[in-house]
């Protein structure tokens, strides 16, 4: 059974965030294999984090009502790093396409990674607000190495969640070529 950061623990929730995570890994495989395009170039294909870290920015974004849907708002950065970033950028994809809150998600996206994989005096104190969490451990235990794309990885499972439908896209291809 999953439990929050805020200590709710649930059936139905966890029953929605199992099956939001079903959506997300049967789409994993798919979009990890590179493809080549009409032209012969070849498109790499898109990662996404560990089953670990999706699974715990899920279970800080469900509902709590027990349907698969996403909560109206954000949690804090500071009580979940990773649901508030992944949260943002769904938001970014349902808007217009405003860069406050995509820009906003992209630097927190770097501090989780930063503050990860810190040694020395920049490590997040295990007694804070944010290392309490525990997701900056989750997130350096679940990869071998500190990921450079980690924002792009959460920004496909946001899209995943979407159904690849991303009105802020439409929005700026609209404004760039004309529509």
């Amino acid at each position: 059974m999953s439990t929050t950061t805020t200590g709710m623990t649930g059936k139905k929730h966890s029953i929605a965030v199992d099956v939001l995570l079903d959506t997300i890994e049967s789409a994993r495989e798919k979009l990890a294999t590179d493809k080549i395009d009409k032209d012969g170039k070849t498109c790499k294909g898109l990662t996404m984090p560990p089953t670990d870290v999706i699974r715990a920015a899920l279970t800080t974004i469900v509902a709590k009502r027990g349907k698969s849907t996403i909560r109206k708002t954000a949690p804090t950065f500071a009580d979940a790093p990773l649901g508030s970033v992944l949260h943002r950028l769904i938001q970014f994809h349902r808007s217009s396409g405003s860069l406050w809150g995509v820009m906003g998600a992209n630097f927190d996206a770097g501090c989780i990674v930063r503050w990860a994989f810190e040694d020395g005096d920049g490590r997040i104190k295990p007694d804070s607000r944010i290392g309490k969490t525990g997701e900056l451990d989750l997130v350096r235990d679940s990869y071998s190495e500190e990921p450079t794309d980690f924002k792009e990885q959460l920004d496909t499972v946001a899209l995943v969640l979407l159904n690849g439908q991303s009105n802020a896209a439409d929005a700026w291809h609209k404004a760039i070529y004309g529509g």
